[in-house]
């Protein structure tokens, strides 16, 4: 049987993504990467090597939000799979999730307040599967996104 320190990583990674993801495929919890995270060196370098385990973040708390940044960070560059459900996104937080659209994947905000009265222009879909914004202003920016969707016909 082998000893957890002798598994390689792309193992080691894919029983940390089992433990973290929950079966509809949303984290379940904040916590438990930043908790293997801080576990041991091996694990800790490991984790922030590779930008697909911080891919996903769910946010029902205000208290949760500052983690935001933390986790745009240690993804990378991958595409992203956002989830906020009844938390305030301030302008900031705003100006954090749409600066590089190409990035998001998945973003749903249900039950949301924001306090930014300025609506998002939402420019590049290119990587969208799933978008629900429920209580952020938004608008599309028709001319880009028509640009997009001929190249892609």
């Amino acid at each position: 049987m082998a000893n957890i320190t002798s598994l390689n990583d792309d193992v080691l990674l894919k029983i940390f993504e089992d433990a973290v993801w929950m079966a509809d495929g949303k984290p379940s919890g904040n916590e438990a990467p930043l908790n293997l995270s801080r576990t041991c060196h091996h694990w800790r370098e490991s984790l922030l090597t590779n930008g697909r385990f911080w891919a996903r973040f769910r946010c029902d708390r205000d208290e949760d939000m500052p983690l935001l940044a933390l986790w745009f960070e240690r993804s990378k560059n991958v595409t992203l799979d956002l989830d906020f459900s009844e938390v305030s996104l301030h302008d900031s937080h705003l100006r954090m999730i749409f600066q590089d659209q190409s990035r998001l994947r998945r973003l749903l905000m249900t039950g949301t307040r924001s306090d930014n009265p300025e609506p998002v222009t939402i420019r590049d879909l290119s990587n969208m599967v799933e978008m629900t914004l429920d209580g952020v202003p938004f608008k599309v920016d028709t001319s880009l996104l028509s640009e997009t969707l001929s190249q892609s016909i």
